[in-house]
């Protein structure tokens, strides 16, 4: 399970099909871990996750919009997730 974060877009998290957009997040561009915790604890209930690491490899995340367009212009972007653990 992982997360990825990017400011001015909506939350992302990894499924079986791929990164998923979160449209009803709230957090955008969290610097503090424990934000990062609590979004990786509602998104993946099911798991006992306890702590969060930011991972060393970039991933590059397809599709990504803000959540106010109606139109996605299939943008780019290369982000380092984090795991959550």
């Amino acid at each position: 399970p992982m997360v990825a974060f990017n400011c001015k877009k909506p939350a992302m998290h990894m499924t079986n099909e791929g990164w998923v957009s979160d449209d009803g997040s709230a957090i955008e561009c969290p610097h503090d871990p424990k934000n990062i915790l609590e979004y990786c604890k509602r998104v993946y209930p099911d798991l006992d996750v306890r702590n969060v690491m930011e991972t060393t490899e970039l991933s590059q995340i397809t599709n990504w919009c803000r959540n106010s367009k109606r139109r996605c212009y299939h943008h780019s972007y290369t982000v380092r997730p984090y795991k959550c653990l």
